[in-house]
């Protein structure tokens, strides 16, 4: 990971500073120079340089000085937006004969959309107005011909009855607020509608982590194959599309690597991820993994992951190798405190500068927060909230292994818990009013998944989960780690072996694993069974023929118990956890 390149000699430490100049990465340099106590723009070093011109034949990224460096969001883009406040967009969609879609608006709005073509789309005018209509001197007012495209998004949302929708405004149209991609959210599995933003918002006045902008919209669609009149889409969230523009207003690097993680629990997927100039490279097949984003460099990436599986390299110095450790504790804080479960494998970016081996955790997706009880245990056991949820990903389990580093998580856990709760019952006040001008009423309130008399206790008290996912936090850390069944192995003489993982305790405590094997899923019929195993491996004799499922219940000397992370879906598609099914023929 060498590159050739010349610059310019500057007096002392002032050679790296154009380095880091040249390198695009406008922020990090900036902060380099604050370390260092310099001035704070490009212009004064510049000034300082001499015409002294030197050759480096080689430049060590590893030795960059951006490498490590803290992740610094522009504070003030968020300035941009008011927070309660709802914007009017009006969109037409043009007629199959003014358009070159193949595509109606029906299409778009087909329930549910499974079988859609992905890239079906429709030709729209895009116009910003007031609850009258476009208004003059706002986005696209003057447009009569067409200025983006409009298709869904979203994948399990497009088997919901609310749809969200891109909107990919062409160049010539110019951007709306300084963006050129508008995602609509309708947020159909969200309660209230509003969980999304309320975390965002939360994460612009904190450091070490970069938010999105946001903004509440309310839908108007006129489509011309129908007739010249608006439909009323209702309430939506925009959120800031992750891209090159998204980079630069932020004020990152604009160069810089962007992937966006489809499923990705940091194992090396080597059939998959593979570096461009590798003969057998697919992106088809990396996109599985990763959905790439902006200015890949996939050696970087590879290199990240190959060490982060290295048993034989010291995690911490891994940790201190390609990440930045406040960001990462950071991410992984406000994802326990607001509860959001759906980032093991998903719904997070990894970004890098150019010229910089750090990758930072950037949030994307938080529709999943805020859960009831009865939603949690449709996803997970309530017991693995906190740490154990991601026990599964190798990064994470190899980091928290060490119990130094637990701590270091749990005194960000109390950093950030005032500053979360006050700022949820900040918006949700804020929000209420929004909550009950569009969700009580057409067409949202035929979206809504709860009563609608109970979405307004809901909103009041949502700070009430924050203090509750902090406990179980440190309730769950009590209990063992969970881990993975093994497939069963069958024996010449039809004796069967049963291994699993050795679970991990955080206090160090002696674990034991009960054993039981049962006909149904549901244990009710249990035919074998043993407990305080100290050993991650059973034999048992013969069984007849038929289908069974096996349970290991993992338990500590004080008698907190975890179970594993296999699951098995019952005729009712309800998921049962902490077992597998085998079956013996």
């Amino acid at each position: 990971m060498k590159n050739k390149f010349r610059f310019i000699k500057a007096v002392g430490c002032l050679s790296i500073a154009i380095i880091i100049l040249f390198s695009g990465c406008a922020v990090q340099y900036q902060t380099f120079l604050q370390n260092n106590q310099m001035v704070e723009t490009a212009e004064g070093p510049m000034e300082k340089i001499t015409e002294e011109i030197m050759e480096i034949e080689e430049w060590d990224i590893e030795k960059s000085p951006l490498n490590g460096l803290p992740i610094v969001d522009n504070k003030a883009l968020y300035s941009l937006d008011k927070d309660d406040e709802v914007v009017h967009l009006y969109v037409t969609v043009l007629p199959l004969e003014k358009s070159e879609s193949i595509w109606t608006m029906d299409d778009l709005l087909v329930y549910p959309a499974d079988n859609l073509d992905p890239n079906a789309y429709v030709e729209v005018i895009v116009q910003e107005g007031d609850e009258n209509g476009p208004k003059q001197g706002m986005f696209g007012y003057n447009d009569v011909y067409k200025n983006g495209i409009m298709r869904l998004r979203g994948a399990s949302s497009r088997r919901a009855r609310g749809r969200s929708f891109k909107i990919k405004l062409f160049d010539s149209a110019g951007l709306w607020r300084n963006q050129n991609t508008l995602n609509l959210n309708k947020h159909p599995y969200d309660s209230l509608r509003i969980k999304n933003k309320i975390c965002y918002d939360i994460m612009e006045d904190i450091d070490n982590i970069v938010s999105l902008r946001t903004q509440f919209v309310h839908l108007h669609v006129k489509d011309l194959e129908k007739g010249d009149y608006y439909t009323d889409f209702g309430l939506f969230t925009h959120v800031e599309q992750p891209n090159k523009t998204f980079l630069r207003n932020h004020k990152l690097d604009e160069n810089g690597t962007l992937y966006k993680a489809v499923f990705f629990e940091f194992q090396r997927y080597e059939e998959f991820l593979k570096d461009m100039n590798d003969p057998t490279y697919s992106q088809e097949a990396f996109e599985m993994i990763f959905e790439i984003r902006e200015n890949p460099d996939h050696a970087k990436l590879i290199a990240m992951i190959e060490d982060v599986n290295n048993m034989q390299l010291d995690i911490n110095e891994v940790m201190q190798k390609h990440f930045n450790e406040e960001n990462y504790l950071t991410w992984f804080a406000l994802n326990i405190l607001l509860g959001n479960y759906d980032t093991v494998s998903q719904n997070f970016m990894l970004y890098s500068p150019k010229n910089s081996l750090t990758w930072y955790f950037i949030p994307w997706d938080y529709d999943g927060t805020f859960r009831r009880d009865e939603e949690i245990e449709k996803i997970i056991p309530v017991e693995r909230y906190g740490i154990a949820s991601y026990w599964c990903a190798i990064l994470h389990k190899r980091y928290f292994s060490d119990v130094r580093n637990v701590e270091k998580l749990s005194n960000k856990i109390e950093e950030l818990y005032p500053i979360v709760v006050e700022k949820v019952k900040y918006y949700q006040k804020l929000y209420e009013p929004i909550i009950k001008k569009y969700l009580f009423r057409l067409p949202d309130v035929s979206y809504l998944i709860v009563d609608a008399n109970e979405l307004l206790p809901e909103l009041q008290s949502l700070y009430t989960f924050v203090e509750k996912y902090k406990r179980l936090y440190y309730e769950n850390m009590e209990r063992p780690m969970p881990i993975f069944l093994d497939d069963v192995k069958k024996e010449q003489d039809g004796s069967l072996v049963f291994t699993w993982e050795q679970s991990f305790d955080l206090q160090n405590d002696y674990v034991f694993y009960d054993f039981l094997i049962s006909t149904d899923p549901y244990f009710d019929n249990i035919i074998f069974e043993k407990k305080d195993l100290v050993l991650n491996e059973i034999k048992v004799p013969a069984l007849e023929k038929g289908e069974y499922y096996y349970r290991v219940i993992i338990r500590d000397e004080h008698g907190n118990t975890q179970l594993p992370f296999d699951y098995f879906y019952d005729i009712n598609g309800r998921r049962i956890f902490g077992l597998k099914q085998f079956i013996v023929d």
